[in-house]
């Protein structure tokens, strides 16, 4: 047997990518929203653990599921979970996170081959799987691409910490453009904050790009990220995306459009209005390689990859 565990309050985007594996597995499963000492019985007799989530929230299943189950996957969208987790946590939880993950019956599934490299890095020899996002919808040509003044996006969880929305504060200030935040947001404070600087923020619908057209420009400033859905998502929808050159942003494909600071991105922002030819087929060719590397095809050939190997083990 299997158990599928999903640690989560809040379904983003590597949650969502997590239901996405839990649905394209045939056998039986469970999906469970909360380890507690009660449910704890359900570790007992499965050959299998899928843990999604933080690793650093799993900490408690992982423990236990790597002395009772045959074999733990761990789906991890970082591969260099431990700089944030050494922030968040004191020394010796961090200490059991890596003896625990040192242990020969647990495995990794990531969202990108660069993360898949950051965790071979810090587990030499261990199994990890990569699974990557993809997006459905048909992709605009890149015929549609016709840059010129517009708007600036940003879609995703509003917050400041690996999200770093308060970045758009001192953008707006710089540049004379509307800025619109799209998405939930908890912190009322920083809602306000946002909305006296001239922000707006509207709420995350079913589709959050039903406003937003090809002439538009999305803004993605975090800090770090996997491999953030909301840049395959602009890709195959022709929406021009710049990214913060940070952990999982720099590495996504091999040429993505990034900025380091407010001048980077207010002479990228320059170029971008005046229609710029080479900054345009820069857009392209990173939509194209995004396109290419995050696609159904690309989803189903890692999904049959982990199945293959998880049946083989349900087996035995």
């Amino acid at each position: 047997m299997i158990l599928f565990y999903l640690n989560s309050k809040v379904i983003s985007g590597h949650e969502y990518m997590f239901k996405r594996i839990y649905n394209q597995y045939e056998f039986s499963k469970i999906l469970l929203n909360r380890i507690t000492l009660s449910n704890l019985r359900l570790l007992f007799n499965r050959n299998i653990i899928i843990s999604a989530g933080s690793p650093r929230q799993n900490l408690f299943l992982i423990f236990f599921a790597s002395f009772l189950c045959k074999q733990v996957f761990v789906y991890t969208p970082f591969g260099f979970d431990l700089v944030y987790f050494k922030i968040k946590f004191p020394h010796f939880k961090n200490l059991i996170y890596e003896i625990l993950m040192q242990k020969k019956n647990i495995s990794f599934v990531t969202c990108s081959n660069e993360q898949k490299k950051y965790l071979q890095k810090r587990f030499p020899g261990k199994q990890i799987f990569v699974v990557r996002n993809y997006y459905l919808n048909s992709t605009k040509s890149d015929e549609q691409l016709n840059l010129k003044k517009s708007k600036i996006y940003y879609v995703g969880r509003i917050e400041e910490n690996q999200k770093n929305v308060g970045f758009f504060i001192e953008l707006k200030r710089m540049i004379n453009l509307e800025i619109i935040l799209i998405g939930s947001c908890s912190s009322n404070s920083l809602i306000n904050k946002l909305k006296i600087s001239g922000i707006s923020i509207q709420e995350e619908s079913i589709n959050p790009y039903a406003n937003i057209s090809t002439n538009d420009l999305i803004i993605l400033p975090s800090i770090y990220e996997g491999a953030a859905l909301v840049v395959i998502e602009a890709a195959h929808l022709g929406i021009p995306i710049f990214l913060y050159n940070s952990i999982g942003n720099r590495k996504i494909t091999d040429n993505p459009i990034l900025f380091e600071n407010y001048d980077e991105l207010v002479e990228l922002i320059s170029l971008f209005e005046q229609n710029d030819k080479g900054l345009k087929e820069r857009i392209l060719k990173f939509r194209k390689e995004v396109v290419n590397e995050y696609c159904i095809k690309s989803f189903l050939d890692d999904i049959k990859i982990l199945t293959s190997k998880l049946n083989d083990l349900n087996e035995k």
